[in-house]
């Protein structure tokens, strides 16, 4: 694999030896059997890349995030900051991306479990929202975000981390409807904290649990009714990444 800044990695839910990983500087790299040989996806072919870039490095874009269809394993959407989201309906072999009404900071791109034409993107320009698989963006608010999740198996439950600048005054906000509206979730939590939530996890093993990555390394945990958050122990710190393995 020709790449030395890894910010991604996602395995296909239909097909799970076939794995994606996002690289810095932005390009998408995926594999058939599990990661023993790799092929180039070659997303820099887009003319929009030309502008692709990062405000604190000399490398061009990354590729933050990956959103794979549950059903369709054609179906690929990445988000690439600072570009936009990108969108592949074949596998890799052609790529479109959205940079015109979403903010092209994007972070985090994810999908509704059972209407996958439903997308979130958390962006530097706040959330937005697609009902359409990704062809138009509606901003919900514009507080700079990072993280935004939908519920694997209640995908009418979103958890989404905006905040007042980067890294400071954030907080955690919950839609119970899709994100037609949102309330404040922030429970066992000081308001707002004095840094940000830089990623959710919300996987199918542990349904009713909910974990929350704050950008200062520590992580939040949450059952879900209600959202009370307390910190994970034993005490992590400096963690950037959390999944779970179903046994």
């Amino acid at each position: 694999l020709p790449a030395e800044f890894i910010r991604s990695i996602a395995f296909a839910p239909a097909a799970p030896s076939r794995m994606y990983v996002g690289t810095e500087p932005a390009e998408l790299y995926a594999s058939l059997d599990g990661g023993d040989t790799w092929a180039d996806l070659q997303i820099r072919r887009l003319p929009e890349a030309a502008n692709w870039r990062l405000p604190c490095s000399p490398r061009a874009g990354a590729l933050r995030s990956l959103a794979l269809h549950p059903q369709n394993p054609a179906l690929i959407y990445g988000a690439v900051e600072q570009g936009g989201v990108l969108r592949s309906p074949d596998r890799g072999a052609s790529w479109s991306i959205a940079h015109d009404d979403v903010d092209a900071d994007v972070h985090w791109v994810t999908m509704h479990s059972e209407n996958p034409a439903l997308l979130f993107a958390a962006t530097g320009g706040g959330l937005f929202r697609s009902v359409d698989s990704g062809t138009s963006w509606q901003m919900l608010f514009d507080d700079y975000t990072r993280a935004v999740e939908v519920h694997p198996l209640h995908p009418q439950l979103v958890l989404a981390g905006p905040a007042v600048d980067i890294g400071e005054q954030g907080r955690i906000v919950c839609s119970h409807d899709g994100g037609n509206t949102w309330s404040l979730a922030m429970t066992g939590l000081e308001c707002p904290l004095p840094d940000m939530i830089q990623e959710f996890v919300l996987h199918p093993a542990l349904p009713g649990t909910a974990f929350a990555i704050r950008s200062g390394g520590s992580v939040l945990e949450s059952g879900f009714d209600p959202l009370t958050w307390r910190p994970l122990l034993p005490a992590i710190s400096k963690v950037q990444d959390l999944d779970l393995v179903a046994r």
